[in-house]
């Protein structure tokens, strides 16, 4: 992570965060034995943070 700005708010709000709590909270319903594996909670979280704050579609997320 050397090349990210540690001044950044992003960066900044997401070392307030407890990404283990909601890692703990939201991976056990996504425990399937089939298919694709589950999205980390923790990336779905950011996404739709960033989501928000930005007023992005979903694609809009995606790209940004």
């Amino acid at each position: 992570m050397a090349h990210l700005n540690p001044r950044h708010p992003l960066i900044q709000l997401a070392a307030l965060i407890v990404w283990y709590a909601i890692d703990r909270v939201a991976s056990e319903p996504f425990q399937f034995r089939r298919g694709r594996p589950a999205l980390r909670p923790r990336l779905i979280a950011g996404l739709l943070y960033v989501q928000h704050l930005y007023d992005l579609s979903d694609e809009g997320v995606v790209w940004s």
